[in-house]
């Protein structure tokens, strides 16, 4: 225990710095929305999505009711917590040393995109705990083959309720146990199992006349949903790779260090190769999936790209004291990174700042995680000296601060609404739009802008 009292000491004061960093119950985008649906849904979606994500919905509305919204926009650090746990655990079970296992878990906690979800309220973490949870039964088989394979098949359904990327993550895996051809069907039902969070959507969809394979689309998304965003355009663009080469440079900033060596290390045979398949397919999605924040899929994928460049170091047959020494390095490049924006924050922040949002720039926002991020916060701080009751329209990024605000008692009574849903026949004669992004192009061949409020546009029904 006195071996590890050292990176627990360091680790502790890791989170530590993650938790006062948290961007707080109210933030942008996604993030936003889910503390908003935290707050008023039900335990279980109702409609099968893209952005249902069952079984988190259960867990955050969970952790909503019984601790509040400040402590459920710490959630992703404690899940990051547990798996720090699980990567050491793996490690150690695939035959590595003490100090193998700390040099692959201080490889994770130091990636950007892990630091960066590990202070918002995002989906990943969970999707990621229940599959380091599959793969540490994976290489720790029971007694019982049946109860093994229903195990591995629950922890997989709970894994694909919390987000479809697990798909990709389980794939190596799963070809694996099916080519093997033993208790598939233990496997099967512990899948089933696993996915309950999603069954109350599936029923609901089903009675309203949706088909199978449609619900199928939407929940792979690249059906429909609630916002009607063109996820199913984004898939595997190439060419989109040259109009987002900032995004792609963020997501390739996770993989300067350990995780990076572990992308190109190829891997080592049996369970380590598997683990080593599953980093690649993620990063490969990550990488051709053109998104703003597409660095946030590669989250889940850096545990297993972490025990990739962990175990490859040891094969260079490098000296205890070097792998510890190699760990606190691991943390170097975001240090210099936080640094760097420190020393040029005044001109960053100009530079960084775009549409109707003076409050954020761009550059701090995602590039220094650890700086902390209020944001969202000032932003709907702001729109509260509009004061009034017209309807606030917003874009997607724009629409998560205002929903999360709502939540903490901000905006309190106002229609806060996508632009994108507008009503047809009963529209308001006069309402308020927010962007940071150009959208809402739409909302201009209905109405005329008129002035502005707090730097909210005004705009009135032609």
């Amino acid at each position: 225990m006195r071996q590890n009292a050292l990176p627990i000491g360091f680790l502790s004061i890791f989170f530590v710095l993650l938790v006062i960093a948290s961007s707080g119950p109210i933030q942008w985008m996604d993030n936003g929305n889910l503390m908003h649906i935290a707050a008023h849904d039900g335990l279980f979606p109702m409609h099968v999505d893209a952005l249902s994500h069952p079984a988190f919905h259960l867990l955050s509305v969970i952790v909503f009711r019984l601790f509040g919204p400040e402590l459920l926009s710490l959630l992703n650090v404690f899940l990051l917590a547990l798996a720090g746990c699980l990567v050491y655990r793996i490690v150690i079970r695939l035959g590595e040393s003490r100090e193998v296992a700390w040099l692959a878990v201080f490889a994770m906690m130091a990636c950007h995109s892990v630091i960066w979800v590990a202070t918002k309220f995002e989906v990943y973490f969970l999707c990621m705990d229940f599959v380091l949870l599959f793969v540490l039964r994976y290489i720790s088989p029971g007694a019982g083959l049946l109860s093994h394979q229903f195990l591995l098949g629950l922890l997989a359904g709970f894994a694909l309720a919390s987000h479809q990327i697990a798909l990709l993550m389980l794939l190596p895996f799963g070809l694996v146990l099916i080519m093997r051809g033993q208790g598939l069907f233990a496997l099967l039902a512990g899948c089933l199992v696993g996915l309950f969070p999603l069954f109350p959507a599936v029923v609901n969809d089903l009675k309203a006349g949706t088909g199978i394979l449609q619900l199928v689309l939407n929940f792979l998304m690249v059906g429909g949903g609630r916002y009607q965003i063109d996820y199913q355009s984004s898939f595997m663009d190439i060419e989109g790779l040259l109009h987002s080469l900032p995004q792609t440079a963020l997501l390739l900033l996770s993989l300067v260090g350990i995780a990076g060596l572990g992308l190109l290390s190829a891997g080592q045979r049996g369970a380590s190769r598997l683990i080593y398949l599953s980093g690649v397919l993620v990063a490969v999605f990550a990488i051709l999936y053109r998104v703003d924040d597409k660095f946030t899929f590669l989250a889940p994928a850096i545990p297993f790209l972490a025990i990739s460049g962990a175990i490859f170091l040891r094969s260079l047959d490098l000296t205890k004291r070097k792998l510890i020494l190699l760990s606190m390095l691991s943390f170097l490049p975001m240090l210099l990174m936080h640094l760097a924006i420190l020393m040029f924050s005044a001109q960053l922040q100009m530079l960084g700042r775009a549409g109707g949002v003076p409050e954020r720039s761009d550059i701090v926002y995602y590039g220094a995680p650890l700086l902390g991020d209020d944001s969202a916060e000032r932003f709907v701080r702001r729109l509260q000296k509009v004061g009034g009751v017209m309807p606030i329209y917003a874009d997607w990024s724009s629409l998560g601060a205002l929903q999360s605000g709502q939540v903490m008692g901000y905006l309190p009574g106002l229609v806060v609404d996508y632009c994108g849903n507008l009503p047809g026949g009963n529209a308001p004669a006069t309402l308020l739009l927010v962007r940071k992004h150009i959208q809402c192009e739409l909302l201009f061949t209905r109405y005329a802008p008129v002035g502005m409020s707090h730097g909210a546009m005004i705009l009135q029904r032609i």
